[in-house]
């Protein structure tokens, strides 16, 4: 059975000016055997200034009911 990781993209932010990161949870990644397998994309990521994408996987967090 494969383990489930969170897909996220990072925002950096001002908050009392003082630099802050604002995570999307785009997706989920799947890992097998150790290694990632694939990454399954739920929303599109947006390109950062410089028209890069960068995506950060982290272990998935329970799913929590609105």
């Amino acid at each position: 059975m494969a383990i489930l990781h969170d897909v996220s993209q990072g925002t950096k932010y001002l908050k009392d000016g003082e630099e802050k990161t604002r995570w999307q949870r785009l997706g989920v990644a799947f890992e097998k055997e150790g290694k990632i397998t694939s990454v399954k994309l739920e929303a599109l990521p947006i390109p950062n200034k410089e028209g890069e994408i960068w995506l950060n996987i982290f272990p998935k967090k329970d799913e929590v009911p609105f």
